[in-house]
Order: structure tokens, then C-alpha cells, then sequence
């Protein structure tokens, strides 16, 4: 799609200017999962870099994103496709022509799933946000990966979604919240139509307050 195309002209002009020894790249955000709708193409890049200590508390985080987005803000001044650098507490984030934002975040090499996830729990709650990064291409391929119907579904209560009013930021559901509760729905329930998968969505929203779902397929109760 255009924005996929977009998406990888972005990235490939930022690795260009890059100092950094990446060793991988993923696509997220709703453009990398296929959840994009018109007038929100948002999407992510996570570089996984080797040398960094493999610590989720992210110590190196806040002086990397400071020389990352004053590198770029030069190298791309001038760049048609770019319009906007801003640096941001956990990333960089950019403003791409046909695309609604491009955030940048980076995260360190792990050996392994199974490592990441323990670095992780190692650390307190508040300080886990800055190592999320390291689950990236899980969360991306664990939507990506869905069939059509789901993510036709995710899209369709987006849009319903951005067409209502809400009483404040916390009762406007986010993007991980819709998706999550359209595999579970269709998991649940297993829609016949998307009329059917929509409404069993909406069912499960408004009573969001009393769902509570264990993904036992991937984690058990002591897990959490």
C-alpha cells in the first residue's frame, strides 16, 4: 500500500544518518500491524541496536533520543518528505508527508523472548514503559499475523471511535485496547459476518470496566 511505501522511504532515509549500529528494524504502529484507517496512518520504527547494555530501565535512553533527533534535524532539513523533528521522552518522533506521525524508538538486542520479558519484569512498573520497545515485533506480528475479518473489525471501531464524543481522554479507547478486544471477541465468539464481529465488539466496550482476560495461550494467571 502507498503508506507501507511511505513507511519504508522513511525508514530508509533515517538509517542513512543514522550513528548507530542497528541491528534490525520493525514496523509498527497501525500502518506496520495492516490497521491503518483513512486520516489516521500512524506508524512506528524501533531500531534494535547491538552495544547497548540490555538493561529495560533505559539509562541511555534520554541522551540517545537528544543526539538521534539533533542528527536528523540537520540531515533531513530541507528533505521534501519530512516536515517535522521532535524529540520526544522515550523516542523521536516524525512528521512524514502522507503519513499522520513516524515515531522512532530504540531498544537493545536480546538473546531471546523469554530474556526480554524477564529484563522486563525485573524492573518496576513505571520504569517499564522505556523497554517496551523490546516486545515490538511480537506485538506487531501478534496483530499482523490475524485474518481478515479481525482486522477489518479493528479498523471499522476505529473509525467509530474517532466519530464520537468522549467525556475525556481516559473513556476514549486506544488503539492496543480495540485490537485486543477484537481478537478476544472474535476468539469468543467466532462472528459469522463483520456486522456480527462489530456489534460483539461493542458489546465487550461497554462493559470494558468488568473484562478481565488471561491470555492462557501465551501466559498463565502467576505470570501476571
Amino acid at each position: 500500500s502507498k503508506s507501507h511505501a511511505i513507511l519504508a522511504e522513511v525508514e530508509e532515509a533515517v538509517s542513512k544518518f543514522l550513528f548507530l549500529s542497528v541491528d534490525h528494524v520493525v514496523r509498527g504502529g497501525s500502518v506496520g500491524k495492516g490497521t491503518a484507517i483513512f486520516g489516521q496512518a500512524d506508524a512506528e520504527l524501533v531500531f534494535f541496536l547491538r552495544g547497548l547494555p540490555p538493561s529495560p530501565e533505559g539509562m541511555w535512553l534520554p541522551g540517545l533520543v537528544r543526539a538521534v533527533g539533533g542528527v536528523l534535524s540537520q540531515q533531513l532539513d530541507g528533505d521534501d518528505l519530512f516536515e517535522e523533528v521532535e524529540v520526544a521522552a522515550d523516542g523521536v518522533r516524525l512528521c512524514a508527508r502522507g503519513l499522520e506521525s513516524v515515531f522512532l524508538r530504540f531498544s537493545p538486542v536480546f538473546n531471546s523472548h523469554a530474556e526480554a520479558v524477564q529484563s522486563l519484569a525485573s524492573v518496576p512498573v513505571a520504569a517499564r514503559r522505556r523497554g517496551a520497545a523490546a516486545l515490538a515485533e511480537e506485538r506487531v506480528q501478534f496483530i499482523a499475523r490475524q485474518p481478515g475479518l479481525v482486522k477489518g473489525t479493528i479498523r471499522l471501531i476505529k473509525w467509530w471511535r474517532d466519530g464520537q464524543i468522549w467525556s475525556g481522554p481516559s473513556s476514549k479507547p486506544p488503539d492496543a485496547v480495540i485490537e485486543l478486544a477484537s481478537i478476544y471477541s472474535a476468539a469468543q465468539s467466532g462472528p459469522k459476518d463483520q456486522r456480527a464481529a462489530v456489534s460483539a465488539v461493542l458489546a465487550i466496550l461497554s462493559r470494558l470496566s468488568d473484562v478481565r482476560v488471561v491470555w492462557s495461550n501465551y501466559y498463565s494467571r502467576g505470570d501476571i
